[in-house]
């Protein structure tokens, strides 16, 4: 599922976790376009202002920069792989460079149905989750530019 999050810019490519817990969430992109446009005119009128006092992701802008647009990004969780085709998908290598010419057949895993192979990434996710592997980041899909000069 995707969230918003306003940024300076859209040269954002991963949102660690500790960042993204500070961040203002808006669950549509036309909420956050207005939140967006919102800010901008409060930092066009109140040079006291900073984007640091609206929950805005710094990214790569300067401080003594003036801010005359701001980045809507789009972001959703990163997500665990589908263990169980990549251990399969690797078994089937590993028989055909193991084996070589030998005595190994080619269909010794035709008969792994996709019930086996929910099984195993369910098995293999289950333990990266039980241990603390998931990834702590979200990744960007989509980046909108709400502009100064539209306003």
């Amino acid at each position: 599922m995707s969230e918003f999050i306003i940024a300076l810019n859209e040269f954002v490519k991963k949102i660690g976790n500790k960042q993204y817990k500070t961040l203002e969430k808006y669950n549509t992109l036309e909420q956050s376009k207005k939140a967006a446009t919102e800010i901008l005119k409060k930092l066009h009128d109140d040079s006291s202002k900073s984007y640091k006092d609206f929950g805005v992701f710094p990214c790569y802008l300067l401080d003594d920069e003036p801010v005359t647009n701001l980045a809507i990004i789009e972001v959703t969780p990163a997500l665990l792989p589908d263990f169980g085709d990549m251990i399969f998908e690797n078994l089937d290598k590993w028989s055909s460079s193991e084996c070589g010419m030998y005595d190994w057949p080619d269909d010794w895993l035709d008969g792994v149905k996709d019930k086996k192979v929910n099984e195993l990434n369910k098995l293999v996710t289950n333990f990266m989750k039980t241990n603390g592997y998931i990834p702590n980041w979200f990744n960007i899909k989509n980046s909108y530019l709400v502009s100064l000069e539209e306003i």
